[in-house]
């Protein structure tokens, strides 16, 4: 019992400190838009128009078929910029000045990023949003279902859910539930790496300057369908795409930071459980018992009589 209202009191304060830090930032943007203050009771009404919107299926876009349905779950391009597929030299930017300092590993992982590599048998898009030089790219990626549901391929699927980082994470914002994380890339390269996953089946790259603040990165996340992506896995993650609030955690006081950590360090811990109890349940399911051998049938001269009766028994009578 203390256990759990230790929980509903944590989540009380991780909640009061997301709706402050999203009403003080929805607030900001009404000011630099030149609206008045934003009151409290407009900011409740509008939240309830962004729950509803986000709740809404979102609609095709316009123009040419896309390639794959992950197309439409990418952000909408934010005024000003534009948006085309990613090609591999949008990551000029990004690597070191001298391309000696490059991190070749980092540098294989941005030309797969903005190369859109698809997973075996998976689907994957990758697109480059510009504006005035500058340049955001955005992979999604998704692997089959089959390797969330079948025993045989349990070996892949251990491999994606325990999969690490060769970088050191840290958290870097919380999209309508979804814990992006701010990959620290080797000090040469011009460029920051977020990264995400869902039920370890659909995965999010994100690449920006380096000197783009976070604030800059809130369009793209804010239309970004978080939960749309989440109903493409398997495995979804619970709550993940319900509440449409974004918090940035560097905009965090000191105690809804610790309220902040260590709500996702219980949903780690709980993931991480929870992932390892599905896959022990599907490998049990590969331990069937192996059928009886068939009785051995005297040598010599001897022969034997066998007949199945009604209820499948195999019956031999053996004859001189």
């Amino acid at each position: 019992m203390l256990r759990v209202l230790s929980f509903l009191f944590m989540l009380a304060i991780v909640s009061s400190s997301i709706l402050a830090l999203d009403y003080s930032m929805q607030r900001k943007q009404a000011l630099a838009a030149g609206q008045s203050s934003l009151s409290v009771q407009v900011y409740f009404a509008d939240l309830g128009k962004r729950v509803s919107a986000a709740t809404k299926p979102r609609k095709k876009p316009e123009g040419p078929a896309v390639a794959t349905d992950l197309a439409i779950l990418l952000p909408r391009t934010p005024e000003g910029w534009t948006q085309r597929p990613a090609v591999v030299e949008d990551i000029d930017s990004l690597l070191a000045k001298n391309r000696r300092d490059n991190d070749r590993e980092t540098e294989r992982l941005f030309e797969d990023i903005a190369k859109g590599s698809a997973p075996d048998d998976g689907k994957a898009i990758a697109v480059t949003y510009e504006r005035d030089g500058q340049r955001v790219i955005f992979k999604l990626a998704r692997h089959p279902d089959d390797i969330f549901t079948s025993a045989q391929a349990l070996d892949r699927r251990a491999a994606l859910e325990t999969a690490g980082s060769p970088y050191v994470r840290k958290a870097f914002m919380r999209v309508r539930g979804w814990d992006i994380s701010e990959e620290n890339l080797p000090e040469a390269m011009r460029a920051r790496l977020f990264t995400a996953d869902l039920g370890a089946q659909v995965r999010l790259w994100v690449l920006a300057p380096e000197r783009m603040p976070d604030q800059d990165l809130l369009p793209f996340f804010e239309t970004l369908d978080v939960a749309g992506l989440n109903a493409m896995a398997v495995n979804r993650e619970p709550g993940v795409g319900a509440v449409p609030v974004l918090v940035l955690v560097s905009e965090m006081d000191e105690t809804a930071r610790a309220a902040y950590d260590a709500d996702r360090s219980a949903q780690a811990a709980e993931r991480k459980t929870r992932r390892a109890e599905a896959r022990a349940a599907l490998a049990a399911t590969l331990e069937q018992p192996e059928d009886p051998p068939e009785p051995e049938i005297p040598s010599g001269e001897l022969t034997a009589d066998c007949r199945t009766d009604k209820n499948g028994t195999k019956r031999c009578k053996a004859d001189q």
